[in-house]
């Protein structure tokens, strides 16, 4: 009886260490094409995202009550009604440690960034309905200089032209350049719980 433990008890073990192996190292390299394909669709669809978190953001209607407040409703006709969907969508582009970025941008605050400086959070839930700062960027220019402050202008890149520098099984490394030709970014990819996701910032 404990020689017949024994052996199933190694069995289970070979069998576990297969199964490891099978998911750690079955992912398929992909083709030059694929890889192209898969950078277009994650940087189509980060351009929305980086919107919503650095640019324009959602839109906002001001009612009586939120008028002296600095936040408001996020407008009825936005695809998004709450933050959880908002890091649904994040996460769904985005590896889970570039997400975490996007996520602490919108919804912690931070001070001193590049683009401007606020330490409120872009967004915030309050009693069940999603809020946007009005006023996100707070900027010292001299108004007279520079106009109107209307946060950050995100890039929108020309995915139909992608240079691919780098393909192996977990990792894709490619060059594309904003539409209007003045910028060129490199972006990477990496596979991650068997979904590829953007791994670099695209704004």
């Amino acid at each position: 009886m404990r020689k017949f433990k024994r052996i199933l008890s190694l069995a289970l073990m070979a069998l576990l260490v297969v199964l490891t192996f099978s998911a750690t190292g079955c992912g398929k390299k992909l083709t030059e094409k694929e890889a192209e394909a898969k950078i277009k669709e994650l940087v189509d669809a980060s351009y929305e995202l980086n919107e919503i978190v650095y640019g324009k953001g959602l839109s906002y209607y001001d009612r009586i009550d939120t008028q002296n407040s600095l936040y408001a409703p996020v407008s009825d006709d936005e695809e998004y009604k709450s933050i959880g969907e908002i890091k649904l969508a994040i996460r769904n582009v985005f590896s889970s440690s570039y997400a975490r970025v996007l996520e602490a941008a919108a919804f912690e605050g931070q001070d001193g960034a590049d683009f401007g400086y606020h330490t409120q959070p872009r967004y915030i839930d309050q009693t069940g309905e999603l809020m946007v700062l009005k006023d996100f960027y707070n900027v010292n220019f001299d108004s007279n200089k520079y106009g109107e402050y209307e946060g950050v202008r995100v890039q929108k890149y020309n995915t139909d032209e992608i240079e691919i520098v780098k393909i192996s099984k977990r990792f894709v490394e490619g060059k594309i350049k904003s539409e209007d030709g003045k910028t060129t970014i490199t972006v990477t990819l990496i596979l991650e719980d068997d979904e590829w996701r953007l791994d670099s910032p695209t704004y």
